[in-house]
């Protein structure tokens, strides 16, 4: 039986060794569930990308010929505890100052992407309309009278030539994104006005086969509050994924560029230090406090990110609440033109 600081020193000082194994994908140390009465035990867990082909039972990690006639270490069911001064101990086969290895086939280890399809895909993930080749975030998904929807903007589902009804792909069109196989909802309303470049579109059921509640970056969404200059926000967005930043403004007049009918000045805007790129537009802004969603990212310069207020969009009086064992934000939604 190992404790977290003999499963750490077990780790480090073999990891190197194990590494050299091209089969390994990962190497951790993991609690097991304690038996009553017993303290907590740690193990060795190794991450295999396929099957290994021999597992050596009952041997050390230096027994004997135990690398013979191979180019690299196989996996010992057994690895020794280095004591404090790098000491070893040697008899694994009595358990004495070892730790035992337990075998994981977990298959490749590589990076997520935020273009790929995803499902359920969570706010942060790509989107947009196929009629176009841009591409956008899926900001965040929430419930209004016993349906989901999602919120992003108006340029990221709307833009170029969209209408009401049509499909929006997870991936964007951009990023891979084909119609039919990606389809995760459709256009119910838009918003572009002196406040708002913000759109919702309906989830196709069942929902949550296409949605997730909260961000891939930051987890659940706690509901819906009111940014305050000066306050530490998160995003998590297509481009440039997790990202934080600081509200610089909450009263800013800000003229965008990119629109079917040229440039447009909107109004009573927050202001961010920058914390985005191209293809973050629909990303929630989020306290790093609390978690909550205080805006909709949907512009940026050399120096600035900018959002539209999401008490322009929401009624911020709405709460969390359980939906088919997820809880996922139900705000009041304005349906103000």
């Amino acid at each position: 039986m190992a404790t977290r600081e003999e499963a750490d020193l077990a780790l480090q000082a073999h990891q190197e060794t194990l590494l050299k194994n091209p089969n390994v994908a990962y190497i951790s140390t993991v609690a097991r569930s304690p038996e009553e009465g017993v303290d907590q035990n740690y193990i060795i867990e190794v991450g295999l990308m396929e099957e290994e082909l021999e597992f050596d039972t009952d041997v050390r990690s230096d027994a004997p010929g135990l690398h013979s006639g191979l180019d690299f270490p196989r996996i010992p069911r057994y690895l020794e505890i280095p004591r404090k001064d790098s000491a070893m101990v040697a008899d694994a086969l009595q358990g004495e100052r070892t730790i035992e290895v337990e075998v994981v086939v977990c298959g490749d280890v590589g990076i997520e992407s935020f273009l790929c399809n995803r499902r359920p895909a969570e706010g942060g993930n790509s989107c947009g309309n196929p009629r176009s080749n841009s591409v956008g975030t899926l900001g965040m998904a929430f419930q209004l009278d016993g349906k989901v929807y999602v919120l992003s903007n108006w340029h990221v589902l709307y833009g170029n030539g969209g209408s009401i009804g049509d499909p929006i792909i997870q991936p964007g069109r951009g990023d891979g994104g084909t119609v039919p196989s990606d389809i995760i909802a459709h256009n119910t309303k838009g918003w572009l006005d002196r406040f708002r470049d913000a759109a919702i579109a309906s989830v196709r059921n069942p929902w949550n086969s296409f949605v997730a509640a909260g961000t891939r970056c930051f987890g659940a969404i706690a509901g819906f509050g009111t940014a305050t200059n000066n306050m530490n926000v998160n995003k998590c967005g297509r481009t440039t994924r997790a990202t934080s930043g600081v509200v610089r403004s909450t009263n800013a007049t800000v003229r965008v560029r990119g629109y079917p009918d040229g440039s447009r000045v909107f109004y009573d805007q927050m202001q961010l230090s920058r914390m985005s790129a191209r293809g973050d537009s629909g990303s929630v802004i989020q306290e790093q406090q609390g978690n909550r969603v205080v805006g909709l990212l949907f512009a940026g310069s050399k120096s600035s990110t900018f959002a539209n207020k999401i008490e322009r969009i929401f009624k911020t009086s709405g709460t969390n609440v359980e939906y088919d064992a997820e809880t996922i934000p139900e705000p009041v939604l304005d349906l103000r033109d």
